[in-house]
């Protein structure tokens, strides 16, 4: 179901539930009490089975929960099918803890829980959704903590723009499937080496907009994958990347723009270049010296750089090679 027509659908349980009609028919849903798919739904109110009949799937909403305990009431009630699509609790402003063991044996494939005033992630409440979860959504909340968590199907997780101020080494161990990651937006002020390690599977890495800014990669930061294809570290103050900080990937996509880099350095970003990858460097104080004589050597390294000098704005492709020959032997 689209995000268009999952909206669609919320208004229409807003204006039913304000005139305390009960609307799956009109909503052209298949509603099935006792026997059928969805609970009864007296049993879970104030959420909502959706049961798609095309698809032969069922999402949960629960927008109009109102507290923790409300929400282990309802999944307390008798489930005949405890396996659901999506699980949505958007635009969450009473529930600020997700205790253990809440969703009871009900699992889900997706998960949205934001925006919101989650503060607390308890370790095993997604237990239930171990093998079968996907997608986990937990952006725009105010947890503070890194969650633990653990399962063995999931491939998306965002957990963007949450005040999380440290990243544990091991604290993608129990995801071993990862593809995606979005921290954009946390306060995050550095990176530990290894703690991508277990990740053979990952493709992309957003870590954009620390809030309290990220100064320097060390080496080994993003090894473990040899499918990573993008890291975005757009609009940090990272001054100083280690050697080996990322695997070399043909074709992969580094993104370093507004930062505070002043040099490129032949030793740390040669092998990558080598290998296709692409280095955006847009918006750094690049002091265009010697440093970057090597690109000069070899044109076609210049194709997989983007760049301007600080002092006047003059793009890395638009230098003259004869200064680089005359003034850096």
């Amino acid at each position: 179901m689209s995000v268009a027509i999952t909206m669609f659908y919320r208004v229409i349980l807003i204006l039913c539930t304000a005139a305390s009609l009960h609307c799956g028919d009109a909503l052209n849903f298949r509603r099935h009490v006792g026997d059928g798919p969805c609970p009864e739904p007296s049993a879970i109110a104030p959420c909502l089975c959706l049961y798609d009949a095309t698809l032969d799937t069922m999402d949960l909403l629960c927008e109009f929960i109102q507290s923790e305990e409300q929400l282990a009431t309802v999944f307390n009630s008798n489930f005949p099918v405890p396996h659901f699509r999506r699980f949505e609790m958007i635009a969450n402003t009473h529930v600020k803890v997700l205790n253990s063991g809440v969703f009871g044996t009900v699992s889900f494939e997706e998960i949205y829980i934001t925006p919101g005033v989650l503060h607390e992630i308890q370790e095993g409440v997604f237990d239930a959704s171990r093998d079968t979860l996907q997608f986990l959504d937990l952006g725009k909340n105010e947890i503070e903590t890194f969650p633990i968590l653990e399962s063995t199907s999931m491939n998306h997780l965002l957990l963007a723009s949450c005040p999380i101020f440290d990243l544990p080494a091991n604290a993608f161990e129990g995801l071993p499937n990862l593809e995606i990651i979005n921290m954009y937006g946390l306060r995050l002020s550095d990176i530990k080496t290894g703690t991508f390690s277990t990740l053979t599977k990952l493709r992309e890495v957003i870590l954009s907009n620390q809030i309290l800014h990220l100064t320097h990669i060390p080496s080994g930061a993003f090894i473990g994958s040899e499918q990573l294809m993008t890291v975005n570290l757009f609009g940090n103050m990272i001054s100083s990347v280690e050697v080996d900080a990322f695997p070399v990937v043909s074709g992969m996509d580094i993104n370093l723009a507004s930062n505070r880099m002043t040099v490129i350095d032949e030793h740390v970003w040669e092998q990558y270049i080598q290998a296709g990858a692409t280095l955006h460097l847009d918006l750094n104080p690049l002091e265009c010296g010697c440093d970057l004589a090597w690109l000069f050597k070899k044109p076609s390294y210049l194709n997989h750089v983007n760049g301007h000098c600080h002092e006047d704005g003059e793009q890395i492709q638009d230098l003259s090679p004869g200064w680089f020959e005359e003034y850096c032997p």
